[in-house]
């Protein structure tokens, strides 16, 4: 019993320990927000506090595409996500996380931009200022609404305001037209674009699509969980995170509300524990690690020319 009882008060006290050092990291964090510019910001979420949340934001948006009859035929016509789907989410992580490693002005980040325009370029004939715009949109509130969801905190205003900011600056170099001023008018956009059955709707190229990133996914925590739960609890995060109508014009099984409160429930659990981690303190730069792991070469200005499906980058 007094051995017991000792062990629950050493565990109490690097708990403490734990959420205090957590909570004085934050604070210093925040009196700092002043001196940030909104690129700051984004890298510090993306990078150090919110690595998980930032990442599937990005990456839900490879979901959103598959509702849009126009980006998912190009998908279909290329056949780069269905015959390599994990090449091909790690080109798009690539491109996009140098922008949020280096700076959008970086010579690596104005690199990848440049070689992004080229790629879209090649397809400017068959997808429409529109569904660039969409899923812009869902970059930013795609990635805010899985903070709220999972995070272990809320965003403040500020940290929206930089998010939503950052994504601007990349509409701007994208030279996209009908861009959102607010993140008021990029919720109303994204759900304009899945509420119309002309600019969305369920298609059997789609269905393909989230088929083979379901299964990508399945590929990454196969040796933590069964196939069949994965699936069932990314059909569920999904649900959550792009609503009913969009959930249902990807051609997915409505979630039982059971399943849903169980995925609420571990997104409470979860919010918990990250109490008591403490966040990132070195950068990891992600662009690299894939370009590392995916080109065999560091990203740079030159090496991002080998980005892409290979098909294409010989007609560039």
């Amino acid at each position: 019993m007094l051995l017991t009882a000792i062990l629950m008060v050493l565990v109490i006290i690097i708990l403490a320990y734990l959420y205090n050092l957590r909570r004085q990291w934050l604070n210093k964090y925040k009196q700092s927000l002043s001196c940030l510019n909104g690129e700051q910001i984004y890298r510090h979420l993306c990078c150090n506090e919110f690595p998980f949340e930032c990442f599937y934001g990005i990456n839900l948006a490879f979901y959103r595409t598959f509702v849009s009859p126009t980006i998912s035929t190009v998908y279909s016509q290329t056949n780069t996500i269905a015959s390599e789907t994990e090449k091909r989410v790690n080109d798009t992580d690539i491109i996009m996380h140098a922008w949020i490693d280096y700076g959008l002005n970086s010579d690596e980040g104005r690199a990848s931009m440049k070689h992004l325009n080229n790629i879209h370029g090649a397809f400017s004939n068959r997808t429409l200022n529109k569904d660039f715009v969409f899923i812009l949109c869902c970059f930013t509130v795609d990635t805010i609404q899985i903070i709220d969801v999972f995070g272990w905190r809320h965003l403040d205003d500020r940290e929206r305001r930089a998010i939503f900011d950052f994504y601007e600056q990349v509409g701007q170099r994208m030279n996209l037209k009908d861009r959102p001023t607010s993140l008021e008018e990029a919720n109303i956009i994204i759900n304009n674009y899945i509420d119309s059955d002309t600019s969305s709707r369920y298609t059997s190229q789609g269905q393909v699509l989230t088929n083979a990133i379901h299964t990508l996914v399945q590929k990454w925590y196969g040796r933590l969980l069964p196939a069949s739960l994965i699936r069932v609890l990314l059909n569920a995060i999904i649900y959550v995170v792009g609503g009913a109508t969009f959930h249902q014009k990807l051609g997915l099984p409505e979630p039982s509300r059971l399943l849903l409160y169980a995925v609420y429930i571990l997104a409470t659990i979860r919010c918990c524990i990250m109490q008591f981690v403490p966040p990132r303190k070195g950068i990891h730069h992600l662009s690299d690690n894939l370009m590392k792991k995916d080109y065999r070469c560091p990203v740079s200005k030159i090496n991002f020319l080998q980005v892409g499906p290979p098909k294409l980058l010989q007609r560039l």
